[in-house]
């Protein structure tokens, strides 16, 4: 509840994600990623010149802001076919602490897909799963291709 909204505000208004590992790992990575390779990452985020969170840049972009009343994007119309319209993918983390399943289950909704969870945290592609993962969507592409 409070207690969560209040670590993601102060990890992305006040940086802290990218400066406490234990903050860090929580938010981006498994319980499975290694404090080494957490600290390597932090100090990736480090040398990004770009601030680590624009919370107002995030909020004005919103997708649902664009939504229908049921949820589903605007220019997804009642006619349209998926054959009209250019593949999509929504993954999400089973175990993300930035985005939950709801979110995940709401943008997927907005894009008329169903979702798509592998095992992981936010950061599904530098996570201890990332083979894996990556596996998800090599097949979701081959897929497209045929």
């Amino acid at each position: 509840g409070g207690e969560v909204v209040w670590d993601i505000f102060r990890g992305f208004v006040f940086g802290t994600a990218a400066s406490d590992p234990e903050l860090c790992k929580r938010f981006f990575f498994s319980e499975d990623m290694t404090s080494s390779l957490v600290s390597k990452y932090m100090q990736r985020f480090a040398e990004n010149k770009k601030p680590f969170f624009d919370l107002a840049s995030v909020v004005r972009r919103l997708p649902i802001l664009g939504a229908t009343s049921e949820g589903v994007a605007s220019w997804l119309s009642k006619g349209t076919t998926t054959k009209d319209l250019p593949s999509r993918l929504v993954v999400g983390a089973k175990g993300d602490f930035i985005v939950d399943e709801t979110g995940v289950r709401e943008t997927a909704q907005y894009l008329g897909v169903d979702p798509v969870f592998v095992d992981g945290a936010h950061d599904v592609m530098l996570d201890v799963n990332q083979e894996s993962n990556a596996q998800t969507i090599y097949e979701w592409l081959e897929k497209m291709r045929r």
